[in-house]
């Protein structure tokens, strides 16, 4: 990046801020915004802000996706039985009793 130019360097920036009116909406990180309901691609901070935001405003309408990321659960449906356990305990519970020992 050192070695560009001035110019190059606003031809890509500007590549990037146009870059939704160049790719097919598919590549897009933001397809059908939730406020506004267009196709964008946003970068960097704007999107970890926005995604944050989709999901606090799923928590309050209380829709069953915002039910599942409020209790910190799998949201795709994927299966919880085996999965998905951080921090509990998986698989079979170490015994107190001391070998050789019956009781």
């Amino acid at each position: 990046m050192g070695m560009l130019s001035d110019e190059q360097i606003n031809a890509i920036e500007e590549n990037i801020k146009n870059i939704d009116k160049k790719y097919p909406e598919f590549n897009l990180n933001r397809q059908k915004d939730m406020q506004t309901g267009e196709n964008q691609h946003v970068i960097e901070t704007d999107l970890i802000v926005s995604k944050k935001q989709d999901i606090d405003l799923e928590r309050i309408l209380q829709s069953w996706r915002g039910t599942r990321h409020s209790l910190n659960l799998k949201v795709r449906g994927q299966r919880t039985r085996c999965t998905g356990r951080a921090g509990k305990v998986v698989g079979v519970r170490k015994s107190t009793l001391k070998p050789g020992k019956a009781t």
